[in-house]
């Protein structure tokens, strides 16, 4: 048996599966901090604050962020019937 369906038997055994899907929580909180994390670091600087638009950029920053946690996380449904 290979180890990664080992992992994930053990994971489904031991009532941690729920561990290793993503939700859309997930996906929120991660977009969430990256925009907020990246609009603050770049309103630290006042010439920037003040003549461009920093929640844009926060904003493209936060999606592709979640678009690549959503790629790492190779995507599947979250809940799947085991057979």
């Amino acid at each position: 048996m290979p180890y990664r369906r080992r992992v994930n038997d053990a994971m489904y055994v031991s009532s941690l599966a729920h561990v290793l899907s993503i939700s859309g929580y997930h996906m929120a909180l991660v977009a969430g901090v990256v925009f907020f994390v990246v609009r603050g670091l770049l309103a630290l600087s006042s010439h920037l604050a003040l003549r461009r638009p920093i929640k844009k950029w926060a904003a493209v920053a936060a999606l592709l962020a979640a678009t690549f946690y959503l790629v790492l996380s190779a995507p599947r449904v979250a809940t799947s019937a085991r057979t």
